[in-house]
């Protein structure tokens, strides 16, 4: 047996000498084929098997011995199969019968059969209909959405005609008075009654009734087949003052704070956007940015810079929301006199600020590895950088005591809550 692994990496198994010869010369085994050894336990190429030589060069055994038994060769192609002999076709000349040749043999006292057509005996095929196919055709498909876009259109059609046709007929039916000598649905039946008569002295020839819960008819007896009104007493007054009601509750006071839907004010709008600007501080720990904990080591330089790029988006918001808050509530004179709208300056100034304070915190990131904080002061190792940072700091120590001397500090925004959060400290020096 030969496991033999072809050139497309399929692997096969030929059982005896004989197929592994027909592959070899069908052209299925090839020198680029492998041949498994199995004491080795690994793949060989198919040409160091004594077998495929001998097939190669013409040198294969007709039969092959297996253990015991001898298996014979496969045979490279099949015996041709002999074709049958096909025995010669004679020819009878073909014998001329006609109706009289026939008439001796018929007997005269046989009467002609009759029979009834039966057309399930009738051989002669009958023409049927041809299949229709049901299948879904692009025409068909066509044809429905056709129909369903004009059910769509009537149905459009109709309703808008309602909607439109409503209005004026409702009009029309609230104009037409019915006949007053007609009695209909819903109208009072005693309209319609012939004239009461009256006694001598005018009053009403009606009999007292006992009062009834709406208007009746009494029979009169002084014109039989005549009716007159007769309408319920009216009930007593009600006393004056609250109706006491049996068991019933005192009236209960809810101290509960009553809700207000009226808009903010200008003033209440500004409260709110300060407060949401101090809560993103306080979300983003921006507090304590030159304290000597932020320059301790690269990972607490890096928050740093973090907390201050955040810190200066909030701003921003807060920017936004004042120019939508002086349009909202003071469309006519914004940022005018009494508005709570920052300066251009101030807000210049807190921009400024922020971005010296980022673009300090940015060099030492720049720079990691290549300076030391010691005793807290910086050691840089060029010259050039200690210097650019040194005017960095230096522009913001100028900033932050400008505007803790302001008289504006009081009645700012952002110079304030941005004084806070850097503290009273200072960026350590460089040496």
């Amino acid at each position: 047996m030969y496991r033999i692994r072809l050139a497309s990496g399929e692997e096969a198994v030929y059982r005896t000498a004989g197929e592994l010869a027909l592959a070899v010369r069908s052209g299925v085994l090839n020198p680029k084929s492998e041949v498994f050894h199995k004491a080795a336990g690994r793949w060989l190429p198919i040409e160091v098997h004594p077998d495929y030589r001998a097939v190669v060069t013409g040198k294969q055994q007709a039969v092959r011995t297996s253990g015991h038994h001898e298996v014979p060769a496969l045979p490279l192609e099949p015996p041709p199969v002999p074709e049958p002999e096909v025995a010669p076709i004679e020819l009878v000349p073909a014998i001329a019968f006609t109706a009289s040749d026939a008439a001796p043999y018929l007997p005269d006292s046989v009467p002609p059969i009759e029979t009834e057509y039966d057309p399930a005996l009738d051989p002669t095929p009958v023409a049927t209909e041809a299949p229709v196919f049901h299948g879904a055709t692009r025409a068909r498909k066509l044809r429905v959405m056709l129909a369903l876009a004009m059910g769509v259109g009537g149905l459009c059609l109709v309703g808008g005609g309602a909607m439109l046709a409503g209005p004026p007929l409702a009009r029309w039916l609230g104009s037409v008075r019915v006949p007053s000598g007609e009695v209909q649905e819903g109208m009072s039946p005693f309209d319609s009654m012939p004239p009461l008569p009256h006694a001598a002295d005018g009053a009403l020839a009606a009999e007292p009734v006992a009062p009834a819960l709406g208007p009746a008819r009494v029979a009169s007896p002084a014109a039989p087949g005549m009716y007159s009104r007769a309408y319920p007493a009216p009930s007593a007054p009600l006393p004056l003052g609250p109706i006491p009601l049996a068991n019933a509750e005192p009236t209960r006071v809810s101290r509960l704070p009553a809700s207000r839907n009226a808009a903010p004010t200008y003033v209440e709008a500004y409260a709110e956007a300060r407060a949401e600007m101090d809560e993103g501080f306080d979300y983003v720990q921006f507090r304590r940015v030159f304290a000597p904990s932020r320059f301790s080591g690269p990972d607490s330089i890096r928050a740093a810079r973090r907390t201050v790029a955040a810190a200066g988006n909030i701003v921003r918001v807060y920017r936004g929301r004042e120019v939508m808050l002086e349009q909202t509530f003071r469309p006519d004179d914004p940022g005018g006199r009494g508005s709570l709208r920052e300066s251009f300056e101030t807000a210049e100034s807190a921009r400024a600020l922020l971005a010296d304070v980022d673009s300090l915190f940015a060099l030492l990131v720049a720079q990691q590895g290549r300076f030391s904080y010691v005793a807290g002061t910086l050691r840089f190792a060029e010259p050039r950088t200690a210097r650019e940072y040194t005017e960095i700091r230096r522009r913001i120590l100028l900033a932050l005591a400008d505007w803790r001397d302001a008289r504006e500090l009081a009645s700012g925004a952002t110079i304030p809550r941005l004084l806070q959060a850097l503290g009273t400290g200072s960026p350590p020096p460089a040496r």
